[in-house]
């Protein structure tokens, strides 16, 4: 059996079937063997990072992981980001790169920077950005280094493995014998870890609870790698708490259950952030608390209530820069749900606490911003209406993102998904991309800005050639407002490298060259009848948004701030009433 043989056997065991190539003469042995198999489906995106961000979308979306093929040197560091990408998000991806021969490999203390044409020693560039780092030394190694990587992706917390094969390895002959490997459990060397708990802390966590009077659920994106989106909906049936959700959370809950209470954070909902802020007891299920989440002054993050954080990465747990807990749990989240709800006594329904959340939010519902062009606001809130046609959100990474994540609404059976750690500009479409590979018969929606969107804008291409039921939508606000936005904040309005040229592009006539649909919205009354335009066709389609340049991303957490002081102020008027309204939890 060759190696590369041994590759495709696995990833049939491993039901594998989405692969992105990028082909180049280090990987061609074994590209070339995987499209003669006839048993994968096989994508060829222009650049390796739009095969990167494919490969992450997939692995979010499935859950089997997505596998990219890309030839050595520049196709190898291509892959950087989208790799990062996933390793922040703890995407559970697999990259296998090709590397020049291995008698054209430099030696170990050989001082020289090359050999080969194209040696890059992309394994250690990668040591830090992903779970496993493997350069297959000789050609017998694929047999333990694959399927231990191939572990590795779900081993604790997920994420992505890369692994090196020099081009003379791939068509090399190995001994070995299919029936000992793939029917057979096989004895691996990685040990998983088994998280517990115990029944004492659990039981202190029910006291908590019994005694609180104004708890709240917080659900991050953990919920989601966890696989336990189903079951924290029934744990907050059990416990009849307001439920927020960070961004990365964001569709692991129904945003239109009575329950739920928005997003929280530096970008959150203003309600939001006063609810938490207010909160006796805030149980956190797979968020990490970053200072996205807490604001820059963390330590004021929920002063009023006991933090209990449930987190299977125990480093999260141990961090210095975040909340002070009062009760952590090390421990996968499903394991936690599960053991939790056996012993779970609560007869509260919180209606007071419920009902002062609601009066918060129906208060602050905030759109004060006046506008000649589209309000972004009004535009995702009139975009919800058309949720029924709609599978997948993706969200690139700027302004547009903060809209989106304050006013999208999203229902049980769409994703919600970004580059949420990283925050990588591009992402968005190649990841949609993504999806309609995985799922043809799937509508996604991409949400850009008019910068994000040229980063891989190359890759409309490959959409219409898909012929993909994907509206690109693009927020132009001419240039990178969120920066501007710190300009004015922090360094007086001085607007360098944020504004000139920078967004100026022709876009009608970029997609009359790709043969895509173009549409445009100039003012809030145009937006509904474009939708339904739109969404009335199942072909690849792109959507000017034209906003004021200067529109801001209100509310804010300035730097240093808690979260119940957000930008701008309040008028007098809904500062006493909020007052008022907080003076009545003490009577809970």
């Amino acid at each position: 059996m060759k190696v590369s043989d041994y590759i495709i056997e696995f990833f049939k065991h491993k039901k594998i079937k989405h692969i992105t190539l990028n082909n180049g003469g280090a990987i061609s042995f074994l590209a070339d063997e995987i499209s003669r198999s006839k048993k994968f489906k096989i994508l060829s995106p222009i650049h390796e990072q739009s095969s990167a961000f494919i490969n992450d979308s997939i692995s979010r979306i499935s859950k089997i992981p997505s596998v990219s093929l890309v030839t050595s040197g520049p196709g190898a560091t291509n892959l950087i980001t989208g790799i990062t990408t996933s390793w922040l998000d703890s995407v559970p991806s697999i990259f296998i790169t090709g590397q020049v021969n291995s008698f054209e490999m430099k030696k170990k203390n050989e001082k020289v920077r090359q050999v080969g044409f194209q040696e890059t020693n992309i394994i250690d560039i990668c040591k830090t950005i992903t779970k496993s780092a493997f350069h297959i030394s000789k050609p017998e190694d694929i047999l333990t280094l694959l399927p231990k990587a191939y572990d590795e992706c779900f081993l604790a917390r997920y994420g992505p493995v890369i692994i090196d094969i020099p081009l003379n390895f791939q068509r090399a002959e190995i001994k070995t014998y299919k029936s000992s490997i793939f029917n057979k459990p096989r004895k691996s060397d990685i040990k998983k870890k088994i998280y517990k708990t115990s029944n004492n802390k659990l039981s202190k966590l029910n006291n908590l609870i019994l005694k609180s009077k104004r708890p709240v659920l917080l659900i991050g994106h953990g919920v989601r790698l966890s696989q336990s989106v189903k079951l924290a909906k029934k744990l907050s049936k059990s416990l009849k708490f307001p439920v927020l959700t960070t961004w990365g959370g964001k569709d692991c809950f129904n945003n239109y259950d009575k329950n739920y209470f928005g997003s929280v954070g530096v970008y959150g909902n203003r309600f939001s952030n006063l609810i938490l802020h207010n909160c006796d007891l805030l149980i956190c299920l797979g968020t990490r608390l970053d200072t996205r989440v807490t604001g820059g002054n963390y330590l004021d993050f929920s002063k009023k209530g006991k933090i209990i954080s449930v987190d299977i990465d125990n480093h999260e747990l141990r961090k210095i820069r975040r909340p002070k807990s009062y009760l952590n749990f090390n421990i996968d989240i499903k394991l936690f749900i599960n053991s939790f709800l056996k012993i779970l006594k609560n007869k509260n329904k919180f209606l007071k606490w419920k009902k002062f959340c609601n009066q918060i939010r129906n208060l602050l519902q905030e759109n004060d911003q006046k506008s000649k062009l589209v309000r972004p606001e009004i535009f995702f809130q009139q975009l919800n209406l058309f949720n029924k046609k709609i599978n997948y959100y993706f969200a690139d990474t700027g302004a547009h993102l903060c809209w989106a994540a304050q006013n999208l609404k999203i229902s049980d059976k769409q994703r919600f998904i970004s580059s949420f750690g990283h925050s990588t500009m591009g992402y968005a479409l190649p990841a949609a991309i993504g999806a309609n590979f995985y799922n043809p018969s799937s509508c996604s929606v991409s949400i850009n800005g008019d910068c994000s969107f040229q980063h891989n804008i190359q890759e409309l291409a490959l959409s219409q050639k898909m012929n993909a039921n994907i509206k690109f939508i693009i927020i132009n606000n001419n240039g990178y407002g969120i920066i501007r936005q710190f300009q004015d904040n922090y360094l007086n309005s001085r607007y360098f490298g944020t504004c000139e040229y920078i967004g100026e592009i022709n876009l009608k006539k970029i997609c009359e060259g790709f043969s895509v649909d173009y549409h445009s919205i100039k003012k809030d009354n145009e937006i509904d009848k474009t939708l339904t335009k739109i969404f009335s066709s199942k072909k690849t389609s792109v959507t000017e948004v034209f906003i004021n340049q200067n529109h801001k991303i209100f509310p804010k957490i300035e730097y240093g701030n808690s979260l119940d002081n957000m930008s701008p102020c309040l008028d007098q008027k809904s500062s006493q009433i909020i007052k008022y309204f907080i003076s009545t939890l003490s009577k809970f």
